[in-house]
């Protein structure tokens, strides 16, 4: 599933911050930027970082490159951060795509299904 799809969400990893929070999201309009939502204004994200894909996902290995931060802004009255990012990829030079079918997802979400019961 690629980034531009309006389903698509990953929470990623920042490491100066050892940060997995929030979830990375494209509203629409500009394919070259998007938005990581849910990040606590606690938080000391600032301009230049960059953002990886987190341990925390089925579909990304962790480490890739995801975006960078191109402004964060911590509203007083708000708990979360408006965070507008910059893709790693830029989609207009994308001629072709490799989509990988992991053979072993159901086995690993009935394993974590199983894990979750008490």
């Amino acid at each position: 599933m690629s980034v531009l799809n309006s389903k698509f969400e990953l929470t990623p990893f920042i490491p100066e911050l050892d940060l997995r929070q929030g979830v990375v999201k494209w509203e629409g309009g500009d394919e070259r930027f998007g938005y990581l939502k849910e990040v606590n204004r606690t938080e000391d994200v600032k301009k230049g970082q960059w953002l990886y894909s987190s341990n925390y996902s089925n579909i990304f290995p962790p480490g890739i490159p995801v975006a960078r931060v191109v402004e964060a802004n911590k509203a007083l009255k708000q708990q979360y951060q408006k965070i507008k990012i910059s893709f790693s990829t830029d989609f207009h030079r994308l001629h072709y795509v490799y989509c990988v079918k992991n053979k072993t997802l159901d086995e690993i979400n009935m394993l974590n299904t199983q894990n979750q019961q008490p």
